[in-house]
């Protein structure tokens, strides 16, 4: 696009820039509980590697003594066809992964998927309360509570009688 080659130092650069977009998508992929901490260490470990490659490339380098690597991540990056190839590596070598995760988790869900599965289908009656009419909504809604409120008096009961027949209730 701009006119110069690749080389093989353009080249290791491109390589080392899909294995490490490659390696840190896949260890999100195997992330089962996301925390702000490994949002900002997963994602910032990729956005730190752009800009200490920027840095390293054309600012640090040519202090060395050796030009090899001047502005190389540079004219990596102004190349439209360095990027699709970025893309497409990556996209490639992480296919797989992501189809057998689909799968596994429709066919072989854990436990915390099917809660997952779970809440959200309970998320989603809940807004279908809140698109009927008032009284229909009032009226599910008044349900619903009651049942909550019949199974935690009926939970406090059990405790209630097991306490009262001298058995020992135990603690969390």
């Amino acid at each position: 696009g701009n006119g110069q080659m690749f080389g093989n130092w353009t080249f290791g650069t491109l390589v080392f820039t899909v294995m490490v977009i490659t390696v840190t998508v896949k260890m999100a992929l195997e992330t089962h509980f996301w925390t702000w901490i490994n949002h900002l260490v997963t994602w910032g470990s990729i956005i730190f590697y752009f800009v200490f490659s920027l840095f390293y490339g054309g600012i640090l380098w040519p202090f060395l003594g050796s030009q090899n690597m001047y502005f190389v991540f540079i004219q990596l990056l102004s190349s439209g066809s360095a990027w699709f190839a970025i893309i497409l590596m990556v996209v490639t070598c992480l296919f797989l992964d992501i189809i057998k995760k689909v799968f596994d988790r429709h066919l072989h869900p854990t436990s915390t998927e099917k809660a997952q599965m779970y809440s959200n289908t309970v998320a989603l009656s809940d807004e279908f309360i809140a698109l009927q009419p008032l009284s229909r909504a009032r009226n599910q809604l008044s349900k619903l509570r009651w049942k909550k409120i019949r199974v935690q008096s009926a939970q406090h009961m059990n405790l209630l009688k097991a306490s009262t027949e001298g058995r020992t209730v135990g603690t969390c």
